[in-house]
C-alpha cells in the first residue's frame, strides 16, 4: 500500500517540506562538510589585522575573503550542493550577525584550522 502525503501525520509532512539552510563561516581554505539537500550560504569575513582595520585598509582583506568565497562555492558546486556566498564585515562577529539575519540558517558550521600558516593560533 502506498501512502500519500495527505495521509501522513502533520508532523511528518512538515519534516518533508522543511528546507535545511546552512550557514558556513569560512575562515580557511575549503574543506566543506557534506551537506545534502541543503541550501548553503558561505560567509567569509574580511579578516584583517587590528592596525589595518584601524586605518580602514580593507582592500587586501576583502580580496582574500572573496577568494575564499569563490573556492568554497566552487567546491560545493562540484559536490552538487546549492550554495551562494559573500564577503562579510571585517569584524567576524558582526559578519556572522549580519549573515544570521539575512540567511536565516537552520544549521551553522564554523570552518577554521587551529593555526595559521605561521603556526600561530588563529585569532579573530
Amino acid at each position: 500500500m502506498t501512502t500519500t502525503s495527505s495521509q501522513r501525520s502533520p508532523q511528518h509532512r512538515r519534516s518533508e517540506t522543511k528546507e535545511t539552510n546552512v550557514l558556513v563561516v569560512a575562515l580557511d581554505a575549503p574543506i566543506p562538510p557534506a551537506f545534502s539537500n541543503a541550501n548553503v550560504f558561505v560567509l567569509a569575513p574580511a579578516l584583517n589585522s587590528w592596525l589595518r582595520r584601524w586605518v580602514s585598509d580593507e582592500d587586501a582583506a576583502r580580496s582574500r575573503a572573496q577568494e575564499r568565497v569563490a573556492a568554497w562555492l566552487d567546491r560545493f558546486e562540484r559536490s552538487g550542493v546549492n550554495a551562494r556566498g559573500r564577503v562579510g564585515d571585517t569584524d567576524p562577529l558582526q559578519a556572522i550577525q549580519d549573515a544570521l539575519l539575512t540567511s536565516q540558517p537552520t544549521r551553522s558550521s564554523l570552518r577554521a584550522s587551529p593555526s595559521d600558516r605561521s603556526g600561530s593560533p588563529t585569532r579573530w
